[in-house]
């Protein structure tokens, strides 16, 4: 059975809500985020392998117009955390369970007063929406009360109420979404965070076993929606997407304003069930590529981001809007013939080797030549970066100063973007990565941790004990384990010590931090030279890191040279630099 779009009833809804004159928007870009669900690094765009059978020519296009980063890592391996981060710019521990909320009736993992990426977008004068997979909870009422119920029987949920905590209340005018994508209950469609039901004669949700259900799957028992369909979740999400573009362009013709809008398209493809529609508006996928469903699939995904784009293109808006494609984690278990989708990374999905946390991340901005775009089309960025880091740069590019407590572990990438960074001039120093809090089949790697700092890579088991080392520079497919060999023992403390001042004493990722910068706050200032003292004088105990950055003596043709001695020398080095007289 084919679901058609939802109703004409809320598409007042779209027009309306939350749009006003916006002048402090003047002159930016609209910004259109789309997370993909369980792509890989190879699965799209320069790093697919050539032999692939999947096409995905509209993310292709993105990239060939934009700039790839091939060293871009999500904050988890698996979806719940990493969204947490996606949207605060946090690492997961710094929300409601490290390890993220897992049904849609539990207490949002977003905590009071953490702003979301919204709340960043619409203080700049955007109208924003939110489409597809939220899994971030929410409060719904417990039927015939006021009561929020977080309980197990779900036939006590009052899904004819606004449920809260969801994108309304956090920043988004405007929100369709699936809870919890495809695979958990209420298999539904929620705008504006109400139920509205697909057929509206059919306005309640039913109980629904596992197994086939209306032409789609479902994964896990639940309640669902008379005539849900896994297999119209992304053609309904990005039909509600174009629909708020036309409405919000049609606004804009009719107030004659220039209001910028702001989309994050979180689609649900291609999570399992993997059930491709037999068609994407007249274009035939179930079969299409010859592979099997799960690279119909990812060819699906590319329909949706071609919607997208088009709905941009023939209203004339392509070149003013900043495009990110990105993914919730690397890839889950399937296998297409010709095709890598960890594009030859060890791993997948839940563990904690790069295949399951480095995934793509590709930026447009313009027209697509080189003369007239903003990012410079067929570029390649090696610099690694967290996929958090997209909040901060919003901070950015909407020039608003980004508050010390909100966004902590995200940096901005504009001026990689705008080409602006040096090659060698690294955004980060380090990046914070955690695996499941579930056992994978294959690879048991049960709430471990990495971190990564330059070329090197680090494995912390669910105690914080080193037990795997790798140099990515050498051997990035992770073969080679080098914890064990003593001329490392030297990188496995100080990454050690690394991810215990992130994990446990830092309240922020700050920039990379310099030679001189003692307390780790990316900047060289008086407060170094203090702190510095205060270690010379014993009366306090530094952390690894440092101890590293004060170690600035001697200098040799200007240039530090650690000799693992904490002195008056290293003092009069920093002063030095803060008086300008030395510069490194």
């Amino acid at each position: 059975m084919k679901s058609p779009l939802l109703g004409a009833v809320c598409a007042s809804a779209i027009s309306l809500t939350g749009f006003g004159e916006a002048a402090d928007a003047a002159g930016l870009p609209n910004v259109v985020f789309i997370l993909a669900d369980d792509v890989g690094l190879g699965d799209v765009g320069p790093l697919k392998t050539p032999t692939s059978p999947i096409p995905t020519p509209n993310i292709d296009r993105l990239a060939a117009e934009g700039m790839t980063f091939s060293d871009a890592h999500t904050s988890a391996s698996v979806c719940a955390p990493s969204r947490y981060s996606l949207m605060t710019g946090n690492y997961p521990y710094r929300g409601r369970d490290q390890w993220g909320v897992w049904k849609f009736q539990e207490e949002s993992q977003i905590l009071a007063g953490q702003r979301t990426v919204a709340d960043v977008m619409r203080d700049a004068g955007y109208h924003t929406a939110f489409f597809g997979k939220w899994h971030l909870g929410g409060d719904f009422y417990q039927q015939g009360t006021n009561n929020i119920y977080r309980g197990g029987n779900i036939a006590l949920v009052d899904f004819s109420r606004r449920f809260g905590n969801g994108p309304l209340d956090h920043g988004f005018d405007y929100s369709c979404v699936t809870p919890l994508g495809i695979q958990g209950q209420p298999f539904a469609y929620f705008e504006s965070d109400r139920y509205v039901p697909i057929i509206p004669t059919l306005p309640d949700m039913i109980p629904a076993g596992k197994g086939p259900f209306n032409g789609g799957y479902i994964l896990f028992p639940g309640y669902a929606d008379p005539d849900w369909d896994s297999r119209q979740a992304g053609p309904t999400l990005a039909g509600k997407a174009v629909e708020f573009i036309e409405q919000h362009y049609q606004q804009n013709l009719a107030n004659g304003t220039d209001t910028p809008f702001f989309i994050y398209y979180s689609t649900p493809s291609i999570h399992v069930p993997i059930t491709p529609p037999d068609t994407f508006t007249g274009t035939p996928v179930k079969g299409a590529t010859g592979a099997g469903d799960m690279a119909d699939m990812i060819f699906e995904l590319d329909l949706e981001v071609g919607a997208i784009v088009q709905a941009l293109e023939q209203r004339n808006l392509l070149q003013d809007t900043l495009i990110i494609f990105s993914s919730d984690n690397g890839p889950a278990e399937g296998v297409v013939a010709g095709h890598d989708r960890t594009a030859g990374m060890n791993g997948k999905k839940a563990t904690m080797y790069e295949g399951g946390h480095r995934v793509p991340f590709i930026a447009r901005w313009g027209d697509g030549t080189g003369a007239g775009s903003t990012i410079m089309p067929g570029s390649m960025s090696t610099q690694m970066i967290a996929v958090q880091d997209w909040v901060a740069t919003m901070y950015d590019l909407t020039n608003q100063n980004k508050p010390v407590d909100q966004a902590v572990d995200s940096i901005s990438m504009l001026p990689v973007l705008l080409g602006q960074q040096p090659p060698g001039q690294p955004v980060r120093d380090y990046v914070i990565m955690q695996a499941a809090h579930w056992a994978d089949p294959t690879v048991d790697h049960t709430k471990w941790h990495s971190v990564r700092q330059g070329d090197w890579v680090l494995l912390l088991d669910e105690t914080d004990t080193p037990v795997e080392l790798y140099n990515l520079a050498d051997d990035l497919a992770e073969t080679t384990d080098l914890i064990g060999y003593p001329q490392y023992a030297g990188v496995v403390d100080e990454l050690v010590t690394v991810y215990e001042y992130a994990r446990y004493v830092s309240g922020h990722t700050g920039p990379p931090v310099a030679d001189g910068d003692v307390n780790l706050d990316g900047r060289v200032d008086t407060a170094d030279l203090l702190l510095a003292t205060r270690i010379l004088l014993g009366s306090y105990s530094p952390i690894g890191l440092q101890r590293q950055h004060m170690d600035t003596a001697p200098l040799v043709n200007g240039v530090p040279v650690a000799d693992r001695l904490l002195d008056a020398g290293d003092l009069l080095v920093i002063g030095r630099k803060l008086l300008g007289l030395v510069n490194f």
